[in-house]
């Protein structure tokens, strides 16, 4: 996809060298190189309009798995009660936090560069619930620190991780669930 520019423009280039070359030599057939280019790529664009872009067919390809695990991802994070910070890594399943109404600005994740470090040194005191995915940042942190954390959900599905839901018995004042 990156060379896709490259190849339009070196079509170009090329077509108004061989018009350059063929006019000093043939000048009434020059014209017919301009001719064959633009039939080759009328050609190539009724191709390509019949058939599914690569790019489409792969993202087709891989919502195949994506969207019903997001869906119940998001059914996991509807379950979680409407107040206390989320530990969690958000690069991978974003769509799970949109589908189930949950503003960024309540989770700790990787693009908050003060608080993601030294959450991951404590991740129980630092939220009020600690979302993984397996190998991910958050797992790894819980597995080294897994002291106050109570599992609660796991979500699985088909040719995607886990994800396991954990309660902080540890989190701030600020954070703690309110009646439990």
């Amino acid at each position: 996809m990156e060379m896709l520019p490259i190849f339009g423009l070196s079509l170009g280039f090329l077509v108004a060298w061989l018009m350059g070359l063929a006019e000093k030599r043939w000048p009434r057939p020059a014209q017919l190189i301009l001719l064959a280019a633009m039939v080759l790529i009328l050609v190539n664009c009724s191709l390509l309009m019949r058939s599914t872009p690569l790019v489409l067919a792969e993202a087709i390809a891989n919502s195949r798995t994506r969207i019903p695990f997001e869906a119940a991802y998001a059914r996991g994070l509807e379950q979680l009660p409407p107040q206390g910070e989320i530990l969690v890594w958000t690069s991978d399943h974003i769509g799970a936090f949109e589908r189930a109404g949950i503003p960024l600005r309540r989770t700790i994740n990787e693009s908050d560069y003060y608080q993601w470090k030294p959450a991951l040194e404590h991740p129980a005191q630092s939220a009020a619930f600690v979302i993984t995915s397996d190998h991910d940042a958050v797992a790894q942190a819980v597995e080294a620190h897994p002291q106050g954390l109570t599992l609660i959900n796991i979500v699985c599905s088909t040719d995607q991780p886990c994800v396991r839901f954990y309660r902080s018995n540890l989190s701030p004042p600020g954070d703690r669930i309110s009646g439990k």
